[in-house]
């Protein structure tokens, strides 16, 4: 939040609310050895400018990228990355999953996304109701008991990714959104 007392070069960085104003490198604009990503970003950094854990995880394979570039570690111009999934029109992306918790033990589970097929439950059903799942035009939507998921799977697979360093396993969701910045 903006007050008297930030310092210029960070307050430059903040819009009228009080977010960082990341570019679509998330770096900040005064400060471009500095990076920001998750909630603490502008709306124009979010999906439809609203602010969702997707997101977060998409801001950090993006960081984590440019930082290796600005490192030397990997070749190419920085990235920035499509709020999305990519369609295969450049530029155009579509929505992605959604998990929303109702409770204690019921999820209900919308995606579009192959990617997205495993963490459905009865994922045969999906396709024999709705069709292959890349087709689908209004994608695959489950309600069930998704605590596993939830509580478990998710946990053990991004700390599993993130402790191993296994960066192919982030990529498979987030590399098809980056592209070149201008």
């Amino acid at each position: 939040m903006k007050d008297p007392r930030t310092a210029a070069s960070v307050a430059s960085c903040l819009d009228d609310e009080g977010f960082i104003n990341a570019g679509p490198t998330l770096q900040l604009p005064a400060l471009s050895n500095v990076f920001a990503g998750g909630d603490i970003c502008t709306k124009a950094r979010f999906g439809g400018g609203e602010r969702m854990a997707g997101y977060a995880h998409g801001h950090a394979f993006l960081i984590c990228e440019n930082i290796e570039r600005l490192a030397g570690t990997k070749s190419g111009p920085l990235q920035a990355m499509h709020h999305g999934i990519p369609t295969g029109t450049e530029g155009e992306t579509d929505n992605e999953y959604v998990f929303i918790s109702l409770g204690k033990t019921d999820t209900l589970l919308y995606a579009k996304w192959p990617v997205m097929k495993m963490f459905f439950q009865t994922p045969d059903a999906m396709e024999e109701k709705y069709g292959p799942i890349e087709e689908a035009p209004d994608g695959w939507v489950e309600l069930g008991d998704l605590n596993p998921v939830k509580f478990q799977q998710w946990n053990d697979m991004f700390i599993g990714a993130l402790g191993e360093g296994r960066d192919e396993w982030w990529a498979q969701f987030d590399a098809p959104r980056l592209y070149d910045a201008p």
